[in-house]
């Protein structure tokens, strides 16, 4: 009896063992995925900046690639840099504010009835993509149940940066 109760426990640490093992493969999958995202936000956001416009084909390319590998939302926004005067006690002030264009206006710019059109921006403006994932991969699910990546379930990457500059100009 106590042979068959080892035998019983020596599979059950082995199963235990070999779950563990699945759990770190997949959760070192999710981080592989998760760097690529992350290359390709970066290097989409980054063509645009130094173009001065969006594509829209590089814009359905990049979202082709990151929708391959899961369930993501993937939001851009357009911040444009504007200045105006204002007359205070007779003198004039120049204001400097920024105006937000957000994902639909963008989308509904760039693919207009029949056609595709790249949306313009200007040196000085910004552009920021946020990218987070909608569901949970089975590594995420395996880890979470033990609270390794509860954090990670937000927002994958929130990247940033001006239109018109380049690393080697700043």
């Amino acid at each position: 009896m106590t042979e068959t109760a080892g035998k019983i426990l020596s599979y059950i640490i082995m199963a235990i063992v070999m779950m563990g093992c699945v759990t770190l493969i997949l959760g070192k999958m999710d981080d592989s995925v998760d760097a690529y995202i992350r290359d390709e936000a970066v290097k989409f956001v980054d063509e645009c900046r130094t173009t001065g416009r969006i594509s829209a084909e590089n814009y359905y390319n990049f979202v082709t690639k990151i929708q391959k590998m899961g369930n993501y939302t993937i939001e851009l926004e357009h911040d444009h840099l504007t200045t105006y005067t204002v007359k205070k006690d007779g003198r004039a002030q120049i204001i400097k504010d920024t105006v937000s264009t957000l994902q639909p206006d963008l989308m509904q710019y760039m693919y207009k009835d029949d056609h595709n059109e790249d949306y313009p921006m200007s040196r000085g403006d910004s552009l920021t993509i946020t990218i987070k994932r909608k569901s949970s991969s089975l590594g995420d699910l395996l880890l979470f149940s033990s609270g390794v990546r509860a954090a990670d379930m937000a927002t994958l990457i929130r990247y940033s940066g001006p239109v018109g500059y380049t690393a080697e100009k700043l």
